[in-house]
């Protein structure tokens, strides 16, 4: 008999890319890989990220700070915020994941686009909740309005992947500025721009423009793709949702994790826009 849900065996596994040991040449000298699967930066960490690191280990006896208050403070100043309204964790992946669990109950929807970053699928289906891939266009980008049609009263959360990993599109501003407008209230559209750095497009936006007066955006940032010595990532909102987040992250780091469950006693107005019920939809309803 298995101890762990059966669910968790439908997941794709995620596949990292080969370790620097495995690769050789013919005469069995190991190789410096190019891993491209990873997006590694080849060049190195930035300069005084090695020395910060070294420093940072003479105190490695004590606990870190839970709140992380000095780094998102620097951050807040950096991007013009307060610092409440940003949130650390170990990577953009472990912020996804915590944004999942801290807006889903079993069975709500979390859409994406697909293909996108595969960790996607792997972190709404840990949790219960039901995977809503949408189909990329044929310039491989976010099909923002199939996505729009994909929403129902069961979506909780929104990923737009900008620019997108893997295929490298990017949604211009006012595609994505009337994508956000469109979204219910009460969905969270989280704008995973892990690859902000490396965008030379003017007209491809800020994801911190749209966060900046709407509560139900968010946007997320790392520092692991540009080679700066380990995954750290941010998210940036309005103060209800990071502290939210914020809150729940330090349950996680405390092994308080929520159970899974239907929600109880949790009204939501239904959306009669018949373009937002997939075919088939078991929730479709007919029209007075």
């Amino acid at each position: 008999m298995s101890l762990v849900r059966a669910d968790l065996a439908k997941l794709p596994s995620y596949v990292p890319g080969r370790r620097p040991a495995d690769v050789a040449d013919a005469a069995g000298n190991l190789l410096p890989p190019v891993r491209l699967a990873s997006n590694e930066v080849p060049y190195g960490p930035l300069p005084g990220v090695v020395d910060a690191i070294a420093h940072a280990a003479a105190d490695a006896h004590r606990y870190p700070d839970a709140g992380s208050v000095e780094l998102r403070g620097r951050l807040a100043a950096s991007y013009g915020l307060d610092p409440d309204q940003v949130a650390t964790g170990c990577g953009s992946v472990a912020l996804a994941e915590q944004l999942v669990r801290a807006t889903t109950f079993t069975g709500d929807e979390v859409i994406y686009s697909w293909r996108s970053f595969e960790a996607y699928p792997i972190v709404v289906g840990g949790h219960s909740a039901v995977a809503v891939p949408v189909p990329n266009t044929a310039e491989h980008g976010h099909d923002l309005a199939a996505m729009r049609a994909a929403v129902t009263d069961r979506t909780r959360l929104v990923f737009v992947c900008n620019p997108n990993n893997p295929t490298g599109t990017a949604i211009r501003g006012g595609e994505l500025a009337e994508f956000v407008d469109s979204m219910p209230a009460d969905v969270l559209v989280v704008v995973d721009e892990a690859y902000r750095e490396f965008v030379t497009d003017p007209d491809v936006p800020d994801g911190l423009d749209f966060a900046r007066g709407r509560e139900n955006v968010v946007v997320l940032r790392t520092l692991s793709s540009l080679g700066n010595g380990g995954p750290a990532g941010r998210l940036a909102g309005r103060d209800p949702t990071c502290g939210r987040h914020r809150a729940q992250n330090r349950h996680h780091l405390l092994g308080l994790q929520p159970r899974p469950g239907r929600r109880a006693g949790r009204a939501r107005p239904a959306r009669r826009n018949a373009a937002a019920l997939r075919p088939g939809d078991r929730r479709a309803a007919a029209d007075p």
